[in-house]
């Protein structure tokens, strides 16, 4: 099928015991991108890397249903606190617990961490490229990275830093609401893998409901497009 839909993100904060990834592959999707590895609470004066408790779930679930799975891993560009060999490691020990980043492969999220402002983004790339190239070497597959247009605009594509490596991955790219994805350089206009394309979709018409029961309103959900036939 050419340029199918799909889940955008499903993480903790989205599913639950009540999540019917069969619905959504009726409704359409017939890929999903899941959320494995975080960073946590503050132990001991630094981030604890923490697995996503629905990841179990939702790897069984999805493989149920027949849905393609992407696991991803949120990456904390705080890396003087947490390294990026440490956050890379932590993905790899989960995904190797249940049966590998699935048929799509692995993803690293990277976007703005929450109240970051004490810690400096310069130099984020190199630690990134730390990351891509430590899962690379264990899993013999490249990542792909997440992402959207103003990070990378403001800290690894712009007139101080070009970060040209970037175009040797694919890219999921996330921008709500637009017409057409607004992609940065290095990729190219059409350059992109998938694109989380909006938010807001309702996620009871998708088998996402609240976690203290479906009779409560459901969350919404992201929805994604893949560019092309999914592989």
């Amino acid at each position: 099928m050419k340029n199918p839909i799909g889940i955008g993100d499903a993480s903790q904060y989205d599913t639950n015991k009540y999540t019917d990834w069969t619905i959504a592959r009726r409704h359409g999707c017939t890929f999903g991108i899941v959320r494995a590895a975080s960073t946590g609470a503050w132990v001991a004066g630094k981030p604890s890397l923490v697995q996503d408790t629905c990841f179990p779930m939702n790897v069984e679930r999805m493989a149920q249903a027949g849905i393609k799975r992407m696991s991803y891993a949120w990456f904390d560009p705080r890396c003087k606190v947490v390294s990026a060999g440490d956050q890379a490691n932590n993905f790899l020990n989960i995904l190797d617990k249940y049966g590998g980043p699935g048929e799509l492969g692995p993803m690293i999220d990277i976007e703005d961490a929450g109240p970051s402002g004490i810690y400096s983004y310069v130099g984020v790339g190199t630690y990134i490229k730390q990351w891509l190239d430590v899962v690379e070497a264990a899993l013999h597959v490249k990542p792909r990275i997440y992402t959207n247009l103003s990070y990378v605009n403001a800290y690894l594509f712009n007139y101080n830093v070009k970060e040209d490596w970037l175009i040797d991955y694919g890219l999921v790219i996330a921008n709500w609401g637009a017409t057409a994805p607004w992609v940065p350089q290095p990729w190219g206009p059409t350059t992109w893998d998938c694109w989380q394309y909006r938010a807001d979709a309702p996620g009871k018409y998708y088998g996402f409901y609240n976690q203290y029961g479906p009779q409560y309103s459901a969350p919404n959900i992201c929805l994604a497009v893949w560019n092309g036939q999914l592989s």
